[in-house]
């Protein structure tokens, strides 16, 4: 595999190397990615957050309730919520 990146992050990657961080740019790369993998699971569940985003997007495409929030609060609860 060959990547060709913008200048700046080519020079910033060969300084890292430079500076002793890593032992080459494939290092970088590959310690860089797997920042990125593990960034992606959700420190709760361990689930992966792409997992969650399309399962929120399924839910905001799905039916949507015509009762309020508080009409289901006093449901549940089995009281009253009026304010005032």
């Amino acid at each position: 595999m060959n990547l060709t990146l913008p200048p700046a992050l080519d020079a910033f990657i060969k300084d890292l190397v430079a500076r002793g961080r890593y032992s080459d740019e494939s290092d970088v790369v590959r310690d860089a990615l797997r920042r990125l993998a593990d960034s992606d699971l959700d420190p709760e569940t361990g689930e992966p957050i792409t997992a969650l985003r399309a399962e929120l997007s399924e839910a905001e495409a799905g039916p949507r309730s015509a009762l309020s929030v508080m009409t289901v609060y006093d449901t549940v609860a089995g009281g009253s919520s009026t304010t005032g």
